[in-house]
């Protein structure tokens, strides 16, 4: 089975930029080293080979880490986004744009980190009835992000609002089938958790 791997590494990173002011929040550098070989080796320890970056705000940095990378059991190229897509607008552009063959598309952001396994994420798909899976991580406080609302099953029922206390995030890994990103309208500024997860 073919999986397409994107990692959305467009954002501006606001929040940071006082501190990172020329620098995409993707390469900050953490433990000496760009946060984006962090997720690149996570991936290949898990048999990734190839990997779709959709890029946006200095993609040209992003360009120039990339092609510093030697790892000989990798493919990777980059999609540029011409203006703001959101985050399932940048996946639609770059599945597109580089023309990837795929029957299912791992997405992850390019700014966040879980490390986890991803086989029970790909397992879920045995259930064919299933055509999206999320990574939802367990944390003590949850009062810095929305909440995922799960049902019996571990079916994702909505996202409740920030609140104090232990709680179940989204870890921003999602895994989709073909037939349903091939739904997905291709517009401008489309994004999977305000537009395409509670639709």
């Amino acid at each position: 089975m073919k999986n397409a791997v994107v990692i959305l590494v467009g954002g501006k990173g606001t929040r940071i930029q006082h501190i990172l002011p020329s620098l995409p929040k993707p390469l900050a550098p953490i433990c000496g080293r760009p946060f984006l070989g962090w997720i690149i080796d996570f991936l290949v320890k898990q048999g990734v080979d190839d990997i779709i970056f959709s890029a946006g705000y200095r993609s040209e940095q992003i360009k120039a880490f990339i092609s510093k990378i030697n790892k000989k059991e990798l493919r990777m190229c980059c999609v540029d986004e011409k203006a703001p897509l959101g985050t399932a607008g940048g996946v639609l552009n770059a599945l597109d744009s580089s023309k990837a063959v795929f029957e299912n598309v791992l997405i992850l952001n390019g700014d966040s980190l879980t490390l986890t396994e991803l086989d029970p994420l790909f397992k879920s798909f045995s259930d064919a009835s299933i055509g999206v899976s999320m990574v939802g991580v367990k944390v003590q406080d949850a009062s810095r992000y929305g909440t995922l609302a799960i049902k019996e099953g571990n079916f994702l029922e909505g996202f409740e609002e920030k609140k104090p206390g232990r709680g179940l995030i989204n870890a921003g890994i999602y895994l989709f089938r073909k037939e349903v990103i091939d739904k997905l309208p291709r517009a401008n500024n489309i994004s999977f958790e305000m537009d395409v997860f509670p639709s």
